[in-house]
């Protein structure tokens, strides 16, 4: 990694730019003092002293006692650590700050617009941990890959998964509709695409560039009411796809077809789901929840 690289990492990090240039200067040429590290870096003694004490207090930087004050950067392991450890109980109080004044949204949710790759990921990955029952997925290989874990995890909760993929796939727990006969479906696609739906309560579609390196569109939505219609959608689009696969490998006769079928319906239910349910403790249907068929 370059010098300027290793400046604009510890700089992204949360470091100001001349700290983080007295730091890696500081890992190149250790011990030295706040005169020479300003000569060297072409900035005001003054300005490099004032960042040094920062760097110090940051416990980014050793100075010695004495008349030369040496300075010397601490091992970037160290500096991580601290950062980590300090970010996660920053972290700890802003939530414990924030969760008193956190009220629920009027209106019965609505639809939001994502532009950053890593919010699109992280909200998939939120989704999933708060899933109650049931989650249903349409991944291209990309999205597949970075949400697997997360997946898994969910599979040790109990949760029931359904996923659609695009390429010879196999995960433990999870009931996977393979497509990976018609990969025309993405190989033809300039976009990686990303669909989860969670309950009949949240969804969240997304059209991402070819490699991860950004997000064409994505919406995602708490709508209760919208994303149980969606998800509708995305369960007759999972039964299609899993009996075109059915019929892909052999002629069914027409009494097991419509038994395949009736199963099918059963496990993708759309009226098993917590999502039904909350719509029908809202407007007053009086119709019962089914249960879920595993």
């Amino acid at each position: 990694m370059s010098r300027t690289l290793a400046v604009d990492a510890f700089e992204q990090l949360g470091l100001s730019r001349l700290e983080a240039e007295i730091y890696v200067y500081l890992l190149e040429n250790p011990p030295s003092t706040g005169y020479r590290i300003a000569k060297a870096i072409g900035r005001s003694k003054t300005n490099v002293y004032q960042a040094v004490e920062g760097l110090a207090a940051k416990g980014a930087i050793l100075v010695s006692e004495g008349e030369l004050r040496l300075c010397t950067a601490v091992s970037p392991e160290e500096l991580l650590d601290q950062m980590e450890r300090g970010f996660k109980d920053r972290k700890s109080l802003a939530l414990s700050e924030v969760r008193s004044l956190i009220r629920p949204q009027a209106g019965g949710g609505g639809i939001y617009r994502i532009s950053s790759l890593d919010q699109v990921y992280e909200r998939a990955r939120r989704m999933l941990r708060e899933c109650e029952q049931t989650v249903y997925l349409d991944l291209y290989p990309g999205p597949l890959s970075q949400l697997r874990p997360a997946i898994e995890e969910a599979v040790k909760r109990g949760i029931n998964v359904f996923a659609e993929v695009y390429e010879p796939t196999e995960i433990e727990g999870v009931t996977v509709i393979d497509r990976a006969q018609l990969p025309s479906l993405w190989t033809d696609w300039p976009v990686d695409v990303l669909v989860i739906f969670v309950d009949g309560r949240q969804h969240m579609i997304a059209f991402l560039e070819r490699g991860g390196g950004r997000v064409h569109d994505a919406f995602w939505s708490d709508s209760a009411m919208f994303s149980w219609a969606y998800g509708i959608y995305v369960i007759s689009d999972l039964v299609l796809a899993g009996l075109t696969k059915q019929l892909a490998d052999r002629d069914i006769p027409p009494d097991e077809l419509r038994e395949y079928l009736r199963s099918l319906s059963k496990k993708f239910g759309a009226d098993t789901l917590p999502g039904y349910g909350d719509l029908n403790d809202t407007f007053g249907w009086g119709i019962p929840k089914k249960p879920i068929e595993k």
